[in-house]
């Protein structure tokens, strides 16, 4: 953790539980921000999933136990989709905490930088990183962060995924975006 922001995607909750106001942004993001994904179709299943990324971002469950209940509060079963191999392929929970964790920790940074006047973010390497990847191959460099919003905006909430680059890039992406700290 530097600057105390999170270098990567397994950094995120331990820069919550320091940074309340941080944790506050992404919960209401969470709160008032839609969520796309046909595993959260029908139903309440989107305020069932919203409520247990809640309890993640406040520190009442870890990343282990938010997979395990999403699969178990919103089963596949329940589903629209139930028939749906690529909906609900083999860790689907998890994906849908990764990406949405990571989706609302990120705006919230973007957000941050936007409104202070500033028009830069910068991509730290992860620890964790596929070198093979392409968020890899443009980490720990500067971009525009209006652009990484509205993109991260387009394709997470208005569900118009195109394949510009954006953080999170994909479902195990452990990339993060931070301030550019002088």
């Amino acid at each position: 953790m530097r600057n105390d922001y999170a270098e990567n995607f397994y950094e995120i909750l331990d820069t919550l539980k320091i940074r309340i106001d941080l944790m506050e942004d992404v919960k209401n993001l969470i709160r008032t921000k839609n969520i796309v994904g046909k595993a959260l179709e029908g139903g309440n299943r989107k305020e069932i999933f919203k409520d247990i990324l809640i309890l993640l971002v406040e520190g009442k469950i870890d990343l282990e136990e938010s997979y395990n209940l999403v699969e178990e509060k919103i089963p596949r079963h329940t589903s629209p989709y139930r028939d749906n191999n690529r909906v609900f392929s083999d860790g689907w929970g998890e994906r849908l905490v990764r990406t949405n964790l990571s989706k609302f920790y990120n705006q919230a940074i973007l957000i941050k930088i936007v409104e202070s006047g500033s028009s830069v973010c910068f991509i730290p390497h992860s620890a964790y990183e596929n070198p093979d990847s392409e968020c890899s191959r443009i980490a720990g460099s500067e971009y525009d962060a209006k652009v990484l919003l509205d993109r991260l905006v387009q394709s997470y909430e208005e569900n118009n995924f195109t394949n510009e680059f954006k953080i999170p890039n994909h479902p195990h992406c452990t990339h993060v975006v931070m301030p550019v700290i002088d």
